[in-house]
């Protein structure tokens, strides 16, 4: 498949996608019209604002919050003799 194919099955699938947030935005708003409230929600357009706005920045600061020393941990089944190989592993 080259990529003009590619692009256009991923524009309809864009495409599609906006056509079913603006359909579930409507019935999410209709339904807090109907309690009396008012709520905001996102649409497609907005989310993929969102996600561009995201920077290798976010994402490294992202992964060394995630990624952290202090959130490892090791699990070992079997009789080993020397655990310092796997201690070292840790730090």
């Amino acid at each position: 498949m080259n990529w003009q194919k590619k692009k256009r099955r991923y524009q309809k699938k864009v495409q599609k996608n906006r056509e079913r947030s603006r359909r579930m935005e409507r019935a999410v708003q209709e339904d807090f019209h109907e309690q009396g409230k008012k709520m905001k929600v996102e649409t497609f357009e907005e989310i993929l604002k969102r996600i561009n706005r995201i920077t290798k920045k976010d994402l490294q600061d992202l992964a060394k919050e995630l990624f952290g020393k202090d959130k490892y941990n090791l699990q070992v089944i079997g009789p080993f003799k020397d655990k310092s190989k796997f201690e070292n592993i840790l730090e």
